[in-house]
């Protein structure tokens, strides 16, 4: 999955928040099964082709040119933590408890998606 998710929501909020003219702190808190592709979601790291289907204007606005292609911004970046779910199935396992947003407003929004690149129970 790569992370694009988190990223992908990080910037549509960005976007929003700008339009709207508003101030929020936004923390997006993503968790996979995978070690590699959490290791991947972190780094923030995507080859050319996978931001083919971006606009230029986010692509030089969200991102930035490195060796392997392109880097999301730290601005985005800082939006965005990622934590291993070790040994939980899909559907026994909480994404964010209380105690995680403690510090947040009275908000909270929840997103999964299930990546058909390994089985819901692993």
């Amino acid at each position: 999955c790569g992370g694009q998710e988190a990223y992908a929501l990080a910037i549509f909020l960005a976007e929003y928040l700008h339009e709207q003219k508003k101030e929020l702190t936004i923390q997006i808190f993503s968790t996979d099964l995978n070690k590699t592709a959490l290791e991947r979601s972190r780094a923030g790291v995507y080859e050319t082709s996978e931001l083919s289907g971006l606009s230029s204007r986010r692509r030089k606005q969200y991102f930035m040119k490195s060796p392997a292609g392109y880097q999301v911004t730290r601005y985005i970046k800082e939006q965005s933590e990622y934590f291993y779910q070790a040994g939980k199935s899909r559907a026994h396992r909480g994404v964010v408890s209380d105690d995680d947003c403690a510090n947040g407003g009275d908000q909270q929004f929840a997103f999964d998606r299930l990546c058909p690149s390994y089985p819901a129970d692993r």
